[in-house]
């Protein structure tokens, strides 16, 4: 059974996957903190996070180098 992408009409689900994420990975880094790493590395400043959900990139970008918008 194929599970329908309804994280537009039922946040919840989007707010679901991500609880059930931060719980189960442990050991293993996030796409997130892997994408803001990638950014740091290419001398970001500026970053436009659009779709940025619950701010978990915001929150893998250090306040202090990056200024950060979504």
């Amino acid at each position: 059974m194929a599970l329908t992408p309804d994280y537009d009409s039922g946040p919840e689900r989007f707010r679901l996957a991500g609880r059930v994420t931060r719980k189960y990975l442990i050991g293993a880094r996030s796409l997130h903190d892997h994408v803001a790493s990638k950014l740091l590395n290419a001398g970001a400043s500026l970053v436009l996070d659009i779709g940025c959900g619950e701010g978990a990139l915001s929150a893998a970008l250090p306040a202090a180098d990056v200024q950060d918008e979504g």
